[in-house]
């Protein structure tokens, strides 16, 4: 069960675990509304929507059987290596099929996954303890395995059998009974957040077969469903409508205008809602199709009334927007503080730091709001007024960053060329473990400067860091040369260095 301000990527807030098919109960309050994910290993996962003012509501959920597959090249990871995927274990395959790995340590209690053979919902396959790691979100596992080592030994052999594997995860059937409201406004989310971990996965193995995106997806089959649902349930409920417009607004980037009705949610909608959560991204798409005029006393409404704060930081986001285009500076920065202040892990806040602060947090000609950086080492921190060089590239970075690891040879190159001229990199990984950095750089040594600061930090949010790689070209008073992420991200990387540096 998640908590919708926590939205569908959220760690669950309770969990319950059913077993050998006996029923569970599951006992909430019914003043707000709910995410209800449902998990089990070797199957990828189904959410649904369980809108508030429910009374009762029953899940009858069955699992299809899972096809093996031969193709594997597992690999192991676990609480013995900090569960980083770029030092896990290679397992070696038996003569009997089986897949062993062998590890030392001294931990009493084993955790550990095995890697390598699902995309969005990787599980263990062993015959060892299997628990639901409590914190996981999003796609983060949600299961682990768990052994107990003997004593007396500090080596054990884990063994995989791939026959509990399958070449795609095993799907579920789900069935919801309650009133028709309920059902229908569940079956319309669920529905949504399939077509995205569909489009998620045949996106990841596009990327893996060399493609570049972006990537086109088919949308007609969702469209189809939504309509289905909507037409089956819309005599038992007005809202069913409302609520089939906001699963398609999840996708309103890839839909054409035809494929929406022209409903506007802000007349059919109240402000406090818990329907938006189904969709929260849709009040940008109403704020978008209409005028300020039409719709500021309803943002306004939003930001004042409704309980969720994902849907009051969407709300102030927007305010912020339209009052800067408007160059009312008093609504604007009044706007722009609630925001900041009362939500600040909202995920428009570092978009609103970058390009709408009353005053920019990064501007050329000017030095950095933060001078002072956490050291990779653990050591304290740095300055960057420090450095000896007269220019420093500043490299905001993560292991988990694709397009950060495809710089890597770029980077190196810089180094190469202009080290010995006076320029220096310095690469703050926004990595949330020093060990995952660490293991990285035994296979980039990048051989300069290191730092790192958590992404959720209040110093990287503040500077408008809102994704990476990002880079800042500083100059020998330290202050903003360039940071035109088109430029410095492009291949004229080199030729803007070179034109102070040669």
């Amino acid at each position: 069960m998640i908590d919708v301000n926590g939205e569908w990527l959220a760690a669950p807030e309770q969990s319950v675990a059913a077993k050998d098919g006996n029923p569970v109960e599951m006992e909430l309050s019914n003043s707000k509304p709910y995410i209800l994910k449902f998990v089990a290993p070797g199957h990828r996962p189904v959410y649904t929507f369980l809108n508030a003012g429910f009374k009762a509501a029953e899940f009858n959920v069955q699992l299809s059987p899972s096809t093996p597959t031969q193709e594997l090249n597992p690999t192991l990871r676990g609480n013995f290596n900090n569960f980083d995927g770029r030092s896990a274990i290679e397992m070696e395959q038996t003569p009997d099929g089986l897949w062993e790995a062998t590890i030392e340590t001294d931990l009493d209690t084993i955790q550990y996954v095995v890697n390598g053979v699902h995309l969005l919902e990787r599980v263990p396959g062993t015959e060892d303890r299997i628990v639901i790691n409590e914190s996981a979100g999003g796609f983060h596992r949600n299961f682990i395995s768990e052994i107990i080592k003997p004593s007396e030994e500090n080596r054990i052999t884990i063994t995989f059998d791939p026959s509990e594997y399958s070449a795609e995860p095993g799907e579920y059937s789900l069935a919801l009974s309650g009133d028709k409201e309920l059902e229908g406004v569940a079956k319309l989310y669920s529905r949504s957040i399939d077509e995205h971990l569909d489009r998620l996965k045949s996106n990841q193995l596009k990327y893996a077969a060399g493609n570049t995106p972006p990537f086109e997806h088919d949308y007609s089959d969702y469209l189809s469903d939504i309509q289905e649902i909507e037409q089956q349930y819309s005599d038992s409920s007005p809202v069913i409508s409302l609520a089939a417009e906001l699963v398609k607004y999840r996708f309103r980037r890839e839909l054409s205008s035809s494929d929406f009705k022209n409903i506007n949610l802000f007349k059919e909608l109240a402000p406090d809602s818990p329907l938006w959560m189904l969709s929260y991204g849709s009040v940008t798409a109403m704020s978008n199709k209409y005028s300020f005029e039409e719709t500021e006393a309803y943002l306004k409404s939003i930001a004042e009334k409704s309980p969720f704060e994902l849907l009051k930081g969407e709300a102030l986001f927007n305010l912020i927007r339209n009052y800067r285009d408007l160059e009312d500076e008093e609504n604007w920065h009044a706007a722009f503080f609630e925001l900041v202040s009362k939500y600040p892990d909202h995920y428009t806040v570092k978009h609103a730091y970058q390009n709408y602060a009353p005053e920019q947090p990064i501007s050329e000609g000017r030095p950095l709001p933060f001078e002072e950086f956490n050291r990779l080492d653990g050591t304290g921190t740095f300055n960057i007024n420090d450095l000896e060089e007269d220019y420093v590239l500043l490299d905001f970075w993560a292991t988990w960053c694709g397009p950060c690891i495809a710089s890597m040879p770029k980077l190196h190159e810089l180094h190469d060329k202009y080290s010995d001229k006076g320029f220096s990199i310095v690469s703050i990984s926004l990595d949330d473990e020093a060990d995952l950095v660490h293991s990285f750089r035994n296979e980039w040594e990048m051989p300069w400067v290191h730092g790192i600061e958590s992404i959720n930090s209040s110093k990287i949010r503040e500077m408008g860091v809102a994704g990476v790689p990002y880079y800042i070209l500083l100059g020998p008073d330290r202050n903003v040369l360039n940071y035109n992420q088109d430029e410095l991200r492009s291949e004229k990387l080199t030729d803007i260095i070179g034109s102070y540096l040669e």
